[in-house]
């Protein structure tokens, strides 16, 4: 798995709408897949121009849609979890102080 594309969105974001507009996307090609964290997941099956169907997944993050292509990965709740673990702890937490200091004292 892996990020293809990133897209700032508002919180009002509308990913039934967002499909709808889709050309590529059909309202059956798109299911909620799951609720991990405070991230929704949908699974959505993109038509290729050879009409061959890929799997990807977005997940909504604050204001960030991420386009996740599952390639040669097989997409399970499992296999998903691991990946945001992996790549949104990464980011999130890199730089992260866990040991709080007083600079007052």
């Amino acid at each position: 798995m892996r990020i293809k594309y990133i897209r700032n969105v508002g919180f009002d974001f509308d990913i039934a709408q967002w499909i709808a507009d889709s050309e590529l996307v059909s309202d059956d090609d798109c299911q909620y897949f799951m609720r991990y964290r405070d991230l929704d997941c949908w699974r959505v099956m993109v038509k290729q121009e050879d009409f061959a169907p890929e799997v990807y997944v977005i997940v909504i993050e604050g204001m960030n849609a991420y386009l996740i292509a599952c390639e040669d990965d097989v997409l399970t709740e499992e296999t998903l979890q691991a990946f945001i673990r992996k790549t949104f702890d990464s980011i999130e937490y890199d730089c992260y102080d866990d040991e709080l200091s007083d600079t007052n004292s």
